[in-house]
């Protein structure tokens, strides 16, 4: 009994002078002074000066296996050392990258016209004094700074912005605070502090790694894509299906330019053998000609190859666009199939053209889990795979879709520079899914006869320009264990009357 008596002060002794200690070491901590160090993005963007008690906010997303895009913001809030009642000094650095388009110099200084009309604007809404605005220059980078002054709770505060930009990145430094402490030796170290980075971050990684899986209505083909709460991302892919087709998109929104990419698929349930040139006269009827209506199956340039395990083939072209007439800046177009006995998916990634020659688009590609044999099995065991995704009713077009996305879209997005980015889709972009001819559904499939001018979609059915408009092969992403592969030899296209190309399923 003494000798647990002992044992038991022992522990009261210790435990006390634990609390007496953290008590001292969390006075202390209150009583700490904000130190002043070298904060380097995540992103790559920026080095600065920054207070030590950031915090941060980011979103990324990998392209690839070594690159990521980032939008990250880091914040601190100051309070004054000699009057803790007065109105606390916020710092903050904002960085939003583009979805792989390089920004020119001359897209720059539309950019920066931009953000002086923007400035303006807001300064005019809310009741605010544009004091000064001047050009900047960082080692060749240029930008612009910003001061404004507004009255809050009857104190005079101001505003500091500056606002810079790389080949990638828009970089946009803040200080809001008390008018005084616009031009301190701190703040004025704050802002000279900020050196600037081309490019994005290299960080070695997996593609795909936490993102969300969403299986087709008609368990077709599974898509890998970025949880819809990533800010590039405008919500979760929609879908429309009708017996046995099926189709979707998923949108991107570029922080920076404000241009979207739109990523489709289409799934199309047929069971029966088919070879390289049935699959190009699909593509050409019925998506290439929606584009371009005029141009010839035989005027395009596929890349041909089978799966590394053989189970499907793999057609892949590219095609170039004037501009759509809502999206001007959308100017190319890759399409894929995929396609065995059992079933063809089609996927389409369009954009500028900057856009859709960047990694995203064949990440997306490689990701896609293609197993239409899984479509002829029981619903219930198709759907439990994956994470359920939006499915649209048969009556609703992607225009409903688009519309939910434009909703969800955050205000803070950039415009698109070329003012036409936030329209939505016209009513058409959906409706070739179902079409009046159900028997087209349930047991042809039309493989030469284009759209006629009643089907097809008018935002692309503009007549093209021949020679402008060009047709390339798009390669697809590839095992890079595998070895490569031998090139197939490329059959002659069809250009038989349309009455020859119907396939009549069994």
């Amino acid at each position: 009994m003494h000798g647990n008596g002992k044992i038991f002060y022992l522990r009261i002794f210790f435990l006390l002078i634990s609390i007496f200690t953290f008590a001292a070491v969390t006075a202390f901590a209150k009583k700490e002074k904000v130190r002043w160090e070298y904060h380097k993005s995540v992103s790559g963007a920026f080095d600065a000066r920054f207070p030590s008690n950031y915090k941060i906010k980011s979103s990324p997303l990998r392209v690839d296996d070594e690159t990521v895009l980032f939008r990250v913001e880091v914040t601190s809030e100051i309070e004054d050392e000699d009057n803790p009642e007065a109105p606390k000094r916020n710092y903050s650095i904002k960085v939003d990258q583009t979805l792989g388009e390089v920004i020119g110099s001359s897209k720059i200084e539309d950019l920066l016209n931009r953000d002086v009309f923007k400035f303006k604007k807001a300064t005019k809404a809310l009741g605010a004094k544009l004091e000064s605005q001047q050009d900047v220059n960082i080692d060749g980078f240029i930008g612009k700074e910003f001061m404004f002054s507004f009255t809050e709770n009857g104190a005079e505060q101001g505003l500091r912005v500056k606002v810079m930009y790389t080949d990638v990145s828009r970089v946009e430094a803040v200080l809001a605070g008390p008018q005084p402490s616009m031009y301190s030796f701190k703040a004025n170290e704050f802002f000279n502090s900020l050196k600037l980075y081309d490019g994005n971050a290299r960080i070695p990684g997996k593609i795909g790694e936490g993102w969300a899986e969403y299986v087709s209505p008609l368990g077709i083909f599974t898509l890998v894509l970025p949880d819809e709460k990533n800010t590039y991302a405008l919500g979760a892919p929609k879908f429309v299906k009708e017996e046995k087709r099926e189709q979707g998109r998923f949108s991107f929104k570029d922080p920076v330019l404000g241009h979207r990419t739109f990523f489709n698929f289409f799934g199309y349930q047929i069971q029966q053998e088919k070879n390289f040139d049935d699959v190009k006269v699909l593509l050409h009827a019925e998506h290439v000609s929606k584009y371009l209506p005029n141009f010839r199956l035989e005027d395009l340039k596929f890349d041909e190859r089978m799966a590394t395990d053989g189970s499907h083939g793999i057609l892949s072209t590219k095609i170039r666009l004037r501009g759509l007439e809502k999206y001007p800046y959308v100017t190319a177009v890759i399409i894929q199939a995929l396609f065995n006995k059992d079933g063809i998916v089609v996927l389409e990634y369009m954009g500028s053209l900057a856009q859709v020659d960047a990694p995203l688009g064949k990440t997306l590609f490689s990701l896609v889990k293609f197993h239409p044999e899984k479509s002829y099995q029981k619903p219930e065991t198709s759907s439990s795979q994956g994470m359920s995704s939006s499915v649209a009713p048969a009556e609703e077009t992607l225009e409903d879709a688009d519309r939910d996305q434009d909703d969800e879209d955050s205000s803070a997005d950039a415009d698109s520079v070329d003012g036409e980015g936030n329209k939505g889709l016209s009513k058409s972009d959906g409706r070739a899914i179902i079409e009046e001819d159900k028997q087209t559904l349930k047991a042809t499939i039309k493989l030469g006869e284009p759209q006629s001018a009643e089907n097809a979609d008018p935002e692309h059915s503009s007549e093209p320009n021949m020679d402008s408009v060009s047709a390339e092969p798009a390669e697809g992403p590839k095992d890079p264990a595998a070895p490569p592969a031998e090139k197939a030899p490329v059959p002659a296209p069809r250009v038989s009357h349309p009455k020859d190309q119907t396939k009549v399923l069994p």
